[in-house]
């Protein structure tokens, strides 16, 4: 059941009907819509919300930083501990040849 307030499509046009042919427009579309473009007047951008320096968290740093961070610094340790095992290994195995 359709309601009264529901809008139609228009009908189909007879067959008697035909379009105009030959119709030719001497209208230039690239030059009108690059000349509107020039003159269109630019958007105005809305400074509502936008100041950061007045959030709470201005300044802070961000969680993901400094986990990445620790991070960091725990593979720069694991390095500098195998290297420091390397360098005694080394200086034990220099010092038994020596005697």
């Amino acid at each position: 059941m359709r309601s009264t307030t529901e809008i139609r499509k228009p009908p189909i046009p007879p067959l008697v009907d035909k379009p105009i042919l030959g119709l030719k427009s001497d209208k230039n579309y690239i030059t009108a819509n690059s000349v509107d473009v020039i003159l269109i007047q630019p958007k105005r951008k809305s400074t509502e919300g936008k100041n950061y320096m007045t959030k709470k968290n201005y300044g802070l740093i961000p969680n993901c930083i400094s986990n990445i961070k620790t991070q960091v610094e725990i593979e720069y340790r694991s390095i500098r501990d195998m290297q420091n095992r390397t360098k005694e290994g080394e200086s034990k195995s220099i010092y038994n040849n020596l005697i």
